[in-house]
């Protein structure tokens, strides 16, 4: 028997071993918060969703440890002690990632608006990720949590036509730092590939028309624009598809006023393959606004502006039967819905006059909506949203005005829980492997 067959033969029965002395351990998960708020037309760069730059909370594990007999621990230790060298030679340090789409469970938070901060968990200690004089925000994690992302303001003020955002990329203590983009303008939105290679983004003066571009993560380079139609499109809230990711997801402009039109479309990453998945009829201003596929890739949730109603209310398309449905009820006003991380409820904003509130609601209409936190005042320049934790057990909400961060249970709403330590800046949710 060679050193090799021995190597193999303890790795097969050592997992036999170590039951035998241990009973199994039984995870007591705390589930903590955060996630970056959901859009809203005021402040749309806050509407970055919970599927790249999420935040949360770390689930802690309680094991229970028994007292096994002496003679056991002895025999594990000395298997233990003759695997070693085998098991770092085939082990090495891998590290288990969560699936790019769907339920995970619940990892650490970032938070801040100026300074990025990170907690592991609601009553852990916030430790400072990245700080200094540059300002940072709207800070979140790739999709298989292992780095963080975030935009940093290298030129201009905020909403000011000279305004430069660029977004940064790092390891999750803030080492490794490295630009992703160069500086732009009005970087509203951006997603990750389903393997976290590439990153779509738009840039451009949302006025005229804003681009699409996909750069390399792993090695970036200049990014590459993704044409759009001749004259191109002006595109706004760009997503992969899931799950493999072959399509980009995203609302489509050209022109304006009476001859302008929108509509929601998908194209291939190298611009290939361009396709209209709804009609191309609305309203270049308010028509199939924030266009959000569902984790599994089933369904599309877009905002239309009824100007019956002058409200907002939201639609969902099944993108395998083409069939189309109105969520909201007759009298309601209610828009921009991300879905939770199985794909089963969809998060969004209902707006009540002067207040607005964020609410839960089943996309197949099973029973009615629930409020998450209370109705909030409107203000300008200010923005409610709402974001599923990876488990989908919580909802994140965040309102910019009073500056309130709220951890609501998603299947009992109310008011939730406030979050003193967050001023409506936690914008990012890791998602851990189950």
């Amino acid at each position: 028997m060679t050193t090799f067959d021995r190597s193999d033969r303890l790795q097969q029965e050592l997992p036999d071993i170590l039951t035998a002395i241990a009973a199994p351990r039984m995870p007591d998960y705390v589930d903590d918060l955060l996630a970056q708020a959901a859009a809203t037309r005021q402040r749309p760069r806050w509407t970055f969703p919970e599927r790249w730059l999420p935040m949360g909370a770390i689930a802690r594990q309680q094991p229970y440890v028994p007292s096994p007999a002496w003679r056991l621990f002895l025999a594990a230790a000395l298997l233990l002690a003759l695997a070693a060298a085998a098991l770092l030679a085939t082990a090495g340090s891998q590290q288990h990632v969560p699936p790019p789409f769907g339920p995970a469970r619940n990892g650490a938070m970032l938070f801040g608006n100026g300074d990025i901060y990170i907690r592991d968990s609601i009553d852990g200690e916030a430790r400072l990720v990245v700080g200094g004089p540059t300002f940072d925000f709207a800070a979140g994690f790739t999709r298989d949590g292992m780095r963080i992302t975030f935009l940093r303001r290298v030129a201009g003020t905020e909403g000011s036509p000279d305004e430069r955002l660029q977004a940064f990329i790092a390891d999750t203590d803030g080492s490794n730092l490295a630009p992703l983009t160069a500086p732009l303008v009005a970087p509203d939105w951006f997603d990750f590939a389903p393997d976290n290679g590439s990153l779509v983004y738009i840039a451009g003066d949302p006025a005229k028309t804003q681009s699409l571009f996909v750069v390399n993560v792993g090695q970036p380079d200049e990014p590459r624009q993704i044409p759009t139609g001749n004259p191109p499109m002006s595109v706004t809230s760009p997503n992969f598809l899931a799950p493999t990711g072959d399509e980009i997801v995203f609302r489509g402009r050209t022109g304006s006023g009476a001859t302008g039109r929108s509509g929601i479309f998908a194209i291939a990453p190298d611009g290939r393959a361009a396709r209209a998945i709804t009609r191309t009829d609305g309203n270049p201003d308010d028509g199939y606004q924030f266009p959000q596929p569902s984790p599994d890739g089933r369904y599309l949730a877009y905002t239309w502006w009824d100007r019956a109603l002058n409200g907002l209310r939201i639609n969902v398309l099944d993108l395998r039967t083409g069939k189309e449905r109105i969520l909201t009820d007759v009298g309601r006003s209610e828009g921009y819905a991300t879905f939770s991380p199985d794909s089963k409820r969809i998060v969004f904003v209902n707006f009540l006059s002067d207040t607005y509130q964020v609410m839960v609601e089943p996309i197949d209409g099973s029973s009615p909506p629930l409020p998450m936190g209370p109705r909030y005042r409107q203000a300008n320049n200010q923005s409610l949203g709402g974001t599923f934790s990876p488990d989908g057990n919580w909802v994140v909400v965040g309102d910019t005005a009073s500056r309130e961060t709220r951890l609501v249970d998603s299947t009992k709403g109310g008011n939730g829980t406030l979050l003193a330590w967050s001023a409506a800046d936690l914008t990012g949710w890791q998602r851990l492997a189950p």
